[in-house]
């Protein structure tokens, strides 16, 4: 789901996760001129929150954690009991990899001042009575916070539904504006005959996005974070 708006959102929350420990996962949106991108990204789970900022800072529990090692396949920290792995494949990407067990991984990516989240699951144990901007767990289908009102036809509306309020816990150190009830901020429609104007005149081109996002499943997203970025390392975001 692309939603273009400047604000803290829930991207997945469940209650029912770990037999009611429950699992959040927030993300911080940055705003551009006509885009934005996920500038900071956070995981609770019971009473730990792990939280990912760019260039490889991280906190656990608002404790600031020690530089990424270059490569490392044991844990470093646990949140929740789940075992968090770290990862530096290059050296401007750094990489954090929640063990869910047999409830799947939840993979965070940091390169540069971007960030990703991936969440692979197919546990209906664990995720089934997931909300969030992801959708519904197993469909997609993208209902707003009551459960029942689809939002298929305003993804604006529907991406302003999950900015994290009130009944929502609060998972980052530090507050940033927009906060609710002020609303998530987006780009004017100038803006966006402006994005488009620049996609087209990229200095990287087209071809050259392609490919280095070659090896992503998403290729049209990993395209466009790299023309709009106008850097060919976005393209280490993409799974």
């Amino acid at each position: 789901f692309d939603y273009m708006g400047e604000c803290d959102l829930v991207m997945v929350s469940s209650t029912g996760f770990g037999d009611g420990l429950g699992l959040d996962v927030h993300v911080r949106t940055t705003k551009e001129l006509f885009y934005s991108y996920i500038s900071s990204a956070a995981i609770q789970i019971g009473s730990d929150v792990l939280e990912v900022h760019a260039w490889g800072r991280w906190y656990l529990n608002g404790e600031e954690g020690e530089d990424n090692p270059i490569d490392s396949s044991d844990p470093v920290v646990t949140i929740g009991g789940y075992e968090v792995q770290f990862f530096r494949p290059l050296k401007k990407r750094y990489d954090y990899e929640l063990n869910l067990g047999k409830h799947g991984t939840i993979h965070i990516k940091s390169v540069k001042g971007w960030i990703s989240v991936t969440i692979s699951t197919n546990s209906e144990e664990a995720f089934g009575d997931s909300v969030g901007l992801m959708g519904e767990f197993g469909s997609g289908s993208m209902y707003a916070r009551d459960g029942h009102t689809l939002m298929t036809d305003d993804k604006d509306a529907y991406g302003q539904e999950w900015q994290a309020g009130i009944d929502d816990p609060k998972l980052f150190l530090w507050d940033r504006a927009p906060q609710y009830p002020e609303k998530c901020i987006l780009p004017e429609a100038h803006d966006q005959e402006m994005m488009s104007r620049h996609l087209e005149e990229s200095d990287i081109g087209l071809p050259a996005a392609e490919e280095a996002c070659a090896h992503a499943d998403e290729k049209e997203e990993c395209v466009f974070d790299v023309l709009a970025s106008g850097d060919l390392d976005m393209a280490h975001l993409a799974f």
